[in-house]
């Protein structure tokens, strides 16, 4: 449910990887699947800095469930068991029969504590204009300001932010990089992501 397609290819062998054809046409037969899928779907509706189709975040922990059931009526809603780096966390997963299209993440100890929403599906785009297959170009046209780069490498996650936003934007792509970099330490820039994508759209109360 959670696939992230982070590749990085390191100096040290990369005349012993596949040839990128290979790994090209595995994505493009599952973005054609997706496609397929959504064809019967229409939009789903819009995140913003302080709600999602009406449901102001963070949601009322009294009205969790109904909140969601309210603003997304016809859809299917799901309470879940998701897995992390940490413990497994309760969540609420909105779906059609064929397509994932976002869920919202709870604190381990928590069923009611809203920690974030995932957006995992192009159905809904943010108050930018921004959707899942949007490029890191499409983010720099259309949020002002100058976007932050954090890199989780060790755990193949790139995530691009703005300071007072709540709304992020995990990112993958392909990327050259020598075999000596210090994984503990290395951050992509602007240059090496620049054609990388949007795989999910992030909301988090920042603090």
């Amino acid at each position: 449910m959670r696939f992230v397609l982070f590749l990085i290819v390191l100096t040290s062998f990369a005349c012993s990887v596949k040839e990128p054809n290979s790994i090209e046409s595995i994505t493009d037969k599952m973005e054609s699947k997706m496609v397929e899928n959504l064809k019967s779907v229409s939009s789903v509706g819009i995140l913003r800095e302080a709600s999602i189709n009406g449901i102001p975040l963070p949601v009322n922990r009294s009205s969790v469930l109904s909140e969601i059931k309210r603003a997304f009526e016809g859809f299917n809603i799901t309470r879940e068991k998701g897995q992390q780096d940490g413990p497994d966390f309760p969540m609420y997963l909105l779906s059609t029969d064929s397509v994932e299209i976002l869920y919202f993440a709870m604190t381990p100890e928590d069923s009611l504590k809203l920690t974030d929403i995932q957006v995992t599906s192009p159905l809904i785009q943010d108050e930018y204009g921004l959707k899942v297959g949007d490029g890191f170009k499409d983010i720099q046209d259309k949020r002002k300001g100058t976007p932050k780069i954090y890199t989780y490498f060790s755990h193949q996650h790139v995530w691009v932010y703005y300071d007072s936003s709540n709304i992020y934007y995990e990112i993958n792509g392909q990327a050259y990089i020598p075999d000596t970099v210090d994984i503990n330490n290395f951050q992509f820039t602007e240059e090496q992501i620049k054609d990388w994508k949007i795989i999910r759209l992030i909301w988090r109360e920042r603090l």
